[in-house]
């Protein structure tokens, strides 16, 4: 009887239909945060997804753990490959030089408050670097590559990485609009602080969706920029802890001629690149040169929102809330006071810049 269990849930077929059933309840939640946010629209909608996700998470874990799989990487996924198609010649250009000077450097000063917090209580370079990883802007699938390209990455630290980058995702979806506002920011200066101070792609997509659909555009634009370099800081924090070869002794180095050290570094480099980055910069070459209308890309930007909302849906079913509890305060604190600072900093320079 045992055996005939395992088997059963061992095979292809109920794999499938496991996570069919995860994917499923994972929309059904997103659809329950949407009417649910019509009824009580004080409430952020992300903040409605990840509650009902948790409350999912701790049932599905508890009652149906072998027969419901909710994963947020599914969505998440197809969200990122679709941003894409809000990559209009106009929205990119809004963009311009002063739009990625700024996410460069908004990166460095992040990452670099985030590391010096952390480290100031009490955490390990390993997950104070991580953290910084999702608090850059780069989000949770940044955090999850980070970590795939580091196995030694222990579980806490994923999730307190995860957790800063909720927690970041939803004071900033707050305090956001209300702060643009006050600095009577347009519609660009909107889509750059919203693209590059929120943590996750799903929070800056629902948000600029709520100002305008030019401030949609333009942090689509910016966010198809962040997602397809964000390699970047991943490959940086696997490089300098899970460095993909190991040193060359002085008896090998010969042996290896320049042109093998070049294809071995870029099949590493390639390797490290989220997946979805591909997907992500065909559509957005492919819209960039006209291939969608305006309503098809409309369309495809509320399809996008959905995706995000249900992945956001997902990283709230994944979530523990006893594995949060277990992080302790302080190291959650000091990555929230830094990723404000950040972003205050990031905020002065759009002021002066929009003056």
């Amino acid at each position: 009887m045992v055996s005939a269990s395992l088997t059963r849930e061992r095979s292809p077929s109920f794999a499938f239909a496991r996570h069919a059933l995860g994917l499923a309840l994972l929309v059904l939640l997103a659809a329950a945060a949407w009417n649910l946010h019509r009824v009580v629209p004080w409430l952020p909608l992300p903040f409605l997804a990840l509650s009902l996700g948790l409350g999912a998470g701790v049932l599905v874990r508890a009652r149906a753990s072998a027969w419901c799989a909710p994963a947020a990487d599914v969505p998440l996924f197809v969200g990122m490959v679709l941003l894409g198609a809000q990559c209009a010649r106009a929205a990119l250009a809004s963009v311009g030089w002063l739009g990625l000077a700024l996410l460069l450097a908004h990166w460095q000063i992040a990452a670099w408050l985030v590391r010096r917090a952390l480290a100031l209580a009490g955490e390990e370079p390993r997950t104070a670097s991580l953290v910084a990883v999702g608090l850059t802007g780069c989000g949770f699938s940044a955090v999850v590559a980070a970590r795939e390209a580091d196995p030694a990455t222990s579980e806490r630290a994923q999730t307190l990485a995860l957790a800063a980058a909720l927690l970041a995702g939803l004071l900033g979806y707050l305090a956001l609009p209300p702060l643009a506002h006050a600095l009577a920011f347009d519609a660009p200066a909107f889509a750059r602080l919203a693209g590059l101070a929120l943590p996750t792609t799903a929070e800056a997509v629902l948000v600029a969706a709520a100002h305008s659909p030019a401030a949609l555009a333009a942090t689509g634009a910016l966010r198809f920029l962040v997602n397809l370099l964000q390699f970047l800081p991943v490959l940086a924090h696997a490089r300098r802890f899970a460095p993909a070869h190991a040193p060359l002794t002085p008896e090998r180095e010969p042996e290896r001629s320049l042109a093998h050290s070049l294809a071995t570094s870029t099949h590493a480099t390639l390797a490290r690149v989220p997946p979805f980055v591909f997907g992500l910069t065909l559509l957005a070459t492919l819209s960039a040169h006209g291939l969608f209308a305006p309503p098809e890309r409309a369309a495809l930007a509320r399809i996008t929102s959905w995706c995000f909302l249900t992945a956001l849906a997902g990283v709230g079913c994944a979530t523990k809330p006893r594995a949060i509890a277990d992080l302790g305060w302080r190291p959650l604190a000091a990555a929230l006071a830094a990723w404000l600072l950040a972003s205050a900093i990031l905020t002065a320079a759009l002021a002066v810049s929009a003056a």
